[in-house]
């Protein structure tokens, strides 16, 4: 099992609690403008403005639950080192320090590690991985399932 300290942004999604390390997360939004792109899956929001260059916004509850899309959250700009994506969530709880250690597959995108907090192990997951996963979808060559 393997750990490291890192500062944690914890959002909710749904009914769920995620954790994502700060240094993925370019910027937070509470207000967004988005723009729809033709023929994109139902979970995406649509297309926003972010200093200049077009940034896709996931609705990230619709990914993981095929809920129709949210028009109202906040949205977590990722790294663009990372790629071009936002996620649409619920909302921002608070700014943690902690440990992760790996709870599942490396493979696994959704809960390959976690964070344990207050007594919860809150899943945190992997935004390369989802990227990925995004983009190969999108080309056709993706799984279809959402969870690992």
């Amino acid at each position: 099992m393997k750990a490291q300290q890192e500062r944690f942004l914890i959002v909710s999604v749904s009914d769920k609690r995620f954790a994502f390390p700060l240094k993925d997360i370019a910027e937070v939004m509470e207000t967004f403008r988005t723009y729809p792109i033709p023929k994109a899956p139902p979970e995406y929001v649509g297309v926003m403005n972010s200093h200049g260059a077009p940034v896709p916004v996931l609705d990230f509850g619709s990914f993981l639950h095929g809920r129709p899309a949210r028009q109202s959250g906040t949205i977590l700009v990722i790294d663009s080192r990372i790629g071009s994506l936002a996620l649409l969530v619920d909302g921002i709880e608070k700014i943690v320090s902690g440990c992760t250690a790996e709870t599942g597959s490396e493979r696994d995108w959704l809960s390959g590690t976690s964070l344990e907090l207050e007594m919860e192990t809150i899943p945190s997951p992997s935004l390369e991985k989802l990227v990925a996963l995004l983009e190969e979808t999108l080309q056709g060559s993706g799984a279809t399932s959402r969870k690992p």
